[in-house]
């Protein structure tokens, strides 16, 4: 069985202790996510993922209600843009007039709004697996501000430019502190990050040799090749 970190592996040995479990851990485009502009310098805030994920719909209801009135009491000119496919009724609902908040539904290229932004944030209270939206946001060139649930199966060399906060006056107070820094500061902090062995080429290497194995041990039938150096569309993909 594949699983993307330990703690999935860790999951599926307690329900199938005799379960055969190798970690294939999520990788990102790196070279064609990596921002190729100055950094803004306005207080944009952006999160990115499918908007009809019941995480994702939670932790961006939360993060409205909860956390960003205290963000707009601070910064007046705070703007908060929702970027991710099929955005529920109650997700549309928030972009209302002079709330600062912009609801995109699908968008052909996701890599614009990251770029165009000061900070990504992931205030998901249940996440599982690897929040793909943080690597992403993280090499973007972006600071992230996540719940320790968002946290939680992240690889260790991109905690660095992470800020972890799960009460909503912590998470409001790391948001604004990164925005009250230049936008310089700001890529400074996300080139915290070691990105080096994150992309698709490095994470998917061991795969062809255990596809290879199963099938010698009679588990599936002869893997298709696999092309590792394949291109990926940054679109509003399921996250």
């Amino acid at each position: 069985m594949l699983v993307v970190n330990e703690r999935e592996g860790e999951v599926v040995q307690r329900i199938a202790p005799r379960a055969s479990v190798h970690i294939v851990p999520v990788g990102i485009d790196l070279a064609n996510i990596a921002p190729h502009s100055p950094p803004t310098e306005r207080p944009h805030i952006v999160f990115c993922g499918v908007m009809n994920y019941s995480p994702n719909v939670d932790g961006v209801l939360w993060f409205v209600r909860e956390i960003w009135p205290i963000i707009r009491a601070a910064r007046a000119d705070a703007r908060f843009t929702i970027v991710g496919s099929d955005p529920v009724a109650a997700i549309r609902r928030l972009a209302t007039a002079g709330n600062g908040i912009e609801v995109t539904g699908t968008v052909s290229d996701v890599r614009s709004y990251l770029w165009r932004a000061a900070v990504a944030v992931a205030p998901l209270l249940v996440a599982r697996g690897v929040q793909t939206k943080v690597l992403e946001g993280v090499a973007a060139g972006l600071p992230v501000v996540l719940t320790s649930q968002a946290q939680a199966g992240l690889p260790q060399q991109i905690h660095a430019a992470c800020r972890v906060a799960d009460s909503r006056q912590a998470f409001a107070d790391e948001t604004i502190a990164l925005l009250s820094l230049s936008g310089a500061e700001r890529r400074a902090i996300a080139a915290c990050a070691d990105m080096r062995g994150l992309d698709w080429q490095t994470r998917l290497a061991p795969l062809p040799a255990i596809l290879a194995s199963a099938a010698a041990a009679g588990a599936l039938e002869p893997p298709i090749p696999i092309e590792l150096g394949a291109s990926f569309s940054y679109s509003s993909y399921a996250r």
